[in-house]
């Protein structure tokens, strides 16, 4: 039978660990290293609830110096490692198809002078390190546990502090629950009845006002990643590739379009909005204003909806100027006006959703996908990312500004105003029974109920994350011990 070692035998771990070095670091970030133990078939007969802790435990194997990402040298001392686990285990292992992709070999030779000089000089490197404690005394610790106490002493205090504010809100939640306890007891008086109704749906209009508020902001947040992502890729363009693309007069079709959606993107929305016009036609361009105007930022109405699909599948009557296009991209502030570009036109993000993003072929496959991009230019490919980003970060972008014109967000506001007005004058005495909505005593008992079993939901929580920042500390605590008397980090239990 074939051994596992036998599998890799004459395969070169360099070449191993480059193929699988995708953002090409010279180290293997998490998942880097997660997708070489699938390849391998490692994680084949875990489940999918154990997989992720599986590739977090190899990972911290791995990484011995624990900086988050491991080195050539950490995974040349770790891969034999893993192979004994693989036997131990049953488990087959496979070589990974990458090895066997000419365009990842010449992909992982390119790193290989790179990562040996890594290698060597970590090889090289001194073993140890001298630094001083709290009282001021001098210790000797391993270069690794110096590297450790700079990392570990933050997370201490971000523990000690994160242990703090939680046991603030359990006191909190302490002090809510005991509230609503004594609610769900005793109801005395119809005034005491009425106030409680009163604030739980106070409660729950600024829960659904906050909730969608959240939602919005949540949502907003991943547009500016996926935003900030495709800036870091323009910016990482390398000039030449840039430049080779520039000087295309007469661009493959998926290069083409590429550059006429950036360049419609960075156009003042006015002078866009008048190119998509004449594209289209007279008509055809203030009908898809019309839809597109009705469709970003809120639900899509039938109207809309029909309108935009008559627009977008009909052929366009004229062809951009590439001239132009070409003029716009050559400009020496390109980049620039990539990584600083804010858009305010619906118009011109709903054409480019439409005819280029989201596009078809007459067989209904998308027209341009990123992959024949790619295949195209390396320049362009980044481009096509960062406008995609854009046309997927602009219904956040809108309905945002679409929810300060919510209908029913307005309703909830104007109600919790009145709540607001009711509650204080009921406080204060001025409003009779007469005046107030009845409601019965068993009604708010029944909220009140559900209020303590959320709170006491939270509290469990809160006490789970208490505890949990508590052994946070007190391993964090133990490492810097350990280090201090002189250990060696590697000799600990992780």
């Amino acid at each position: 039978m074939t051994s596992q070692r036998d599998v890799f035998e004459g395969i070169e771990t360099l070449l191993l660990f480059a193929c699988y070095d995708e953002d090409q670091d010279l180290s293997l970030k998490p998942h880097e290293f997660g997708d070489l133990l699938r390849d391998m078939g490692i994680t084949s007969f875990f489940s999918y609830n154990k997989l992720q802790k599986f590739i977090d435990e190899q990972f911290e194997n791995a990484d011995a110096n624990g900086d988050g990402k491991v080195s050539l040298l950490e995974f040349e001392t770790y891969f034999p490692d893993l192979l004994t686990y693989a036997k131990m285990q049953s488990i087959k292992v496979q070589v990974p198809t990458r090895l066997n992709d000419r365009e990842y070999v010449v992909f992982a030779e390119q790193q290989r002078t790179a990562l040996e000089h890594i290698r060597d000089a970590e090889m090289k490197a001194p073993t140890h390190a001298t630094g001083e404690d709290k009282t001021g005394g001098t210790f000797k610790v391993t270069e690794e546990g110096a590297f450790l106490l700079g990392k570990i002493r933050p997370k201490i205090e971000e523990a000690r502090t994160g242990k703090k504010q939680l046991e603030d809100e359990l006191r909190e939640a302490i002090v809510l629950r005991d509230k609503l306890v004594r609610q769900t007891v005793s109801v005395k008086t119809k005034k005491d009845t009425e106030l409680g109704t009163m604030e739980a749906r106070l409660a729950e209009l600024q829960g659904k006002r906050d909730e969608a508020k959240m939602a919005r902001e949540k949502r907003m947040k991943e547009a500016e990643i996926a935003r900030s992502k495709a800036i870091v890729l323009v910016s990482a363009i390398p000039p030449r590739d840039l430049t080779e693309m520039k000087k295309m007069n007469h661009p493959p079709h998926s290069v083409k379009k590429t550059l006429e959606a950036v360049y419609l993107l960075l156009e003042p929305p006015a002078s866009a909005e008048a190119e998509i016009k004449r594209i289209l036609g007279t008509t055809a361009g203030s009908k898809f204003r019309v839809a597109a105007s009705t469709v970003v930022g809120s639900k899509f109405s039938t109207t809309a909806l029909s309108l935009m699909r008559k627009t977008s599948s009909a052929k366009p009557s004229e062809e951009m100027n590439f001239q132009k296009v070409a003029s716009r991209i050559a400009g020496a502030d390109f980049v620039h006006d990539l990584t600083s570009f804010e858009c305010t036109s619906e118009t011109v993000l709903n054409y480019i959703d439409q005819h280029y993003v989201n596009g078809t072929d007459g067989d209904g496959t998308k027209a341009i996908t990123l992959e024949s991009v790619e295949r195209a230019s390396k320049a362009a490919g980044p481009l096509w990312q960062w406008v995609t980003a854009q046309v997927q970060a602009a219904p956040a972008m809108f309905a945002c500004e679409a929810a300060k014109n919510n209908e029913e967000e307005k309703a909830w506001q104007t109600e919790i105003q009145q709540l607001l007005k009711s509650l204080a004058m009921l406080k204060l005495g001025r409003m009779d029974g007469g005046k107030v909505n009845s409601f019965k005593a068993d009604q708010v008992a029944a909220l009140a109920k559900i209020g303590l079993k959320k709170c006491q939901a939270k509290m469990g929580l809160l006490e789970s994350d208490v505890a949990a920042m508590q052994g946070v500390i007190e391993k964090g605590t133990k490492i810097e011990k350990h280090i201090l008397a002189g250990g060696d980090p590697r000799d600990l239990v992780w």
